[in-house]
């Protein structure tokens, strides 16, 4: 049932980060190679911050000339992550019942929320986990 769920039985396990000091470059490999739309960033177990795929197309821009083309490929290639991360993450842990994490996203203009054990990432809550579970539900 609904009522008893948890972050638990609502997360994505596989989750692919990286380090704040990762360059930007990083990122665009990840987000090319695999079918996600968030990254946790990580330093050791704690996380210190997300960037996101709509975060990720917002600093690819459009380039309308290849000056513009030439900044951008030089941002990737030179800047760390840590410039564009959001830093200020919301999570919740493994235990949070489903009512409250649903609470979570309607109060914040967030897109996921990272699930903790013990204050290490074990996974991530998206809308789109939420409405799968809902579907399965209703099957």
């Amino acid at each position: 049932m609904l009522n008893s769920e948890t972050a638990n039985d609502l997360m994505s396990t596989k989750i692919i980060s990286l380090h704040p000091k990762d360059k930007m470059q990083r990122v665009k490999e990840v987000f090319e190679a695999y079918n996600i739309h968030h990254i946790p960033i990580m330093v050791g177990n704690n996380i210190v911050g997300i960037i996101s795929r709509s975060d990720y197309q917002q600093i690819l821009g459009i380039a309308n000339n290849s000056y513009q083309e030439f900044i951008k490929s030089k941002i990737f290639e030179t800047h760390p992550i840590e410039e564009y991360m959001i830093s200020e993450i919301i999570c919740c842990d493994i235990d949070t019942p489903l009512e409250s994490i649903l609470d979570l996203f309607l109060a914040n203009t967030i897109r996921c929320i990272p699930v903790v054990k013990e204050g290490k990432l074990e996974g991530i809550i998206t809308p789109v986990d939420l409405l799968k579970r809902m579907k399965k539900m209703i099957n």
